[in-house]
Formats: C-alpha cells, structure tokens, sequence
C-alpha cells in the first residue's frame, strides 16, 4: 500500500492529466457545460420529492435540503463506482504504449467526480438558506466527513475497476446493485423511520446500520439539519468501515496491477 501511494505521488502530474481529461470530457460536448454538475442533483432532488416527499410522506419542504444532501453524496459514489468499471479499457491504448502507475486512473475518477460533489455543496448553501437551515459553523465539519465518504468511495472504485477489467458485464450488476444501495440508504427517507419500523427487530435495525453510507449520510445531515454531531458510534464506525474498504481496495487493484496491460 505504501509502495502504491509513493508511486502515485511521484507521477502525480499523471493523475491531474487525468483528472482535467475526465472533467473536460464530462461538460465540453454540453450546452451548459460544468453548469451541469449544479443542476443534475436539483433535478433529481426535484423527482425524488414530488414522488417521496409530497405524494408519499407528505413532508415538510425542509426534508427537500435532506433529500438534496443523499442526493449529491450518492452520486457521488455511484458515478466514480461506474466510471472506474471502464476506465481502464477506455484507457487501453495509453496504458499499453505508456508506463504509469495504473492506479492514478481509478484514483482520478475518483477525483473528477470529487469536484461534482464540491460544486453540488456550494449549490446546498443557498438551498439551506431558503429551506430553513442556513450554513452555521457545524458546516465547517462536513469536509470531515467528505474525506470519509472519499475513502469508501476509493476503495470500492479500486474494487470495481480491476473487476471490470475482466467482467465486462459488471455495468449491469453495478446498475442494479447501486440503485438497491441507493434505496437501503437514509436518503429518500430520515432514519428515524426506520429505528420506529424496525422496533420490534433490533437486529435489522443494526444490519441496516451496516450500510456504511448511513454512517457517512447521518453525518451530512447532522451538521446540515440538526447543527450538531452525529452520534459517535456513526462516526467510529464510519471511519473503521472506509479505512477497511480503501485498504482492501488498495490490496485488490496493487496484486494485479502489473498485469492490466496483458489483458487489455
């Protein structure tokens, strides 16, 4: 692990290569260009509470600012985890011709999409504001967490992008799994319920706290929507759950490295 990150940083001019080539190739072809990163999570955050927030629950419009924060937080996760699945046949040519730590490609996917979840917490601010909840300094915390959830994110998309080197049809297994993920994360709906529904059955309410983005999400929303910290237990537990998950990561992608050229 210390040998992988010693070579990442010192062919670190390689990984920013990567990271400008991703984010021009995400908005240069798009009429609003980077402007996209700000409207896609409104949009969905939109969708989500016209279906789950009004029609369902019937919410107050301050749960709109709890949606928008799952929101950007698993896109966050779900489009690094999908585009490191393909990065490296994407990449195929440059790695064949060019010798270079292969490991800067997942980690500047994970980059790329890092500044998305940047743009999308500026656009949080002026959302807080009108829903109720402006930025206090329990806000300044939050980059805390986003350096946790970074590190889960990572991990994972070090998993899957070695995977895909080999499945190809890991995109369809990602779409499924990541949308189930998606729905089994406090995101479209607050803890809360689920401690109530699952009062009976303490040990489904524990499985379901599991789910490390429930640890990284109760974060987000604490310092949001509660202007406190999260319990410690979420953020122990946080911690442990994306250091383990970079760590196996690191291991997963470091073993078959050397190999990626041949089966490109």
């Amino acid at each position: 692990m210390l040998r992988t990150t010693r070579e990442v940083w010192l062919k670190r001019a390689i990984l920013w290569h990567f990271v400008n080539v991703l984010l021009s190739s995400s908005y240069r072809t798009r009429a609003l260009g980077f402007g996209w990163a700000l409207l896609d999570p409104l949009l969905f955050m939109g969708v989500y509470y016209l279906v789950f927030g009004k029609l369902i629950a019937n919410r107050p419009p301050s749960f709109m600012l709890h949606i928008y924060v799952g929101v950007i937080a698993f896109r966050f996760l779900n489009t690094s985890v999908s585009q490191g699945a393909g990065i490296l046949r994407g990449q195929g040519g440059l790695i064949r011709d060019i010798p270079f730590p292969k490991t800067a490609l997942p980690l500047a996917t994970v980059t790329a999409r890092l500044f998305d979840f940047a743009a999308g917490w500026l656009v949080a601010i002026p959302l807080a504001v009108v829903f109720g909840h402006p930025p206090t300094v329990w806000w300044m915390l939050i980059p805390l967490f986003v350096l946790m959830q970074a590190l889960l994110v990572t991990g994972l998309t070090l998993i899957t992008t070695y995977v895909g080197l080999f499945f190809a049809d890991i995109q369809n297994i990602l779409n499924v799994g990541l949308r189930l993920w998606f729905y089994m994360t406090p995101v479209l709906y607050p803890l809360s319920l689920v401690q109530r529904r699952t009062a009976n059955y303490p040990h489904l309410y524990y499985a379901y706290l599991s789910n490390p983005m429930t640890s990284v999400l109760r974060g987000y929303q604490s310092l949001v929507l509660e202007r406190n910290l999260p319990e410690v237990g979420f953020i122990l537990y946080g911690i442990a759950a994306s250091v383990a998950v970079l760590v196996l990561g690191v291991l997963v992608f470091s073993r078959g490295e050397g190999q990626i050229a041949k089966y490109i």
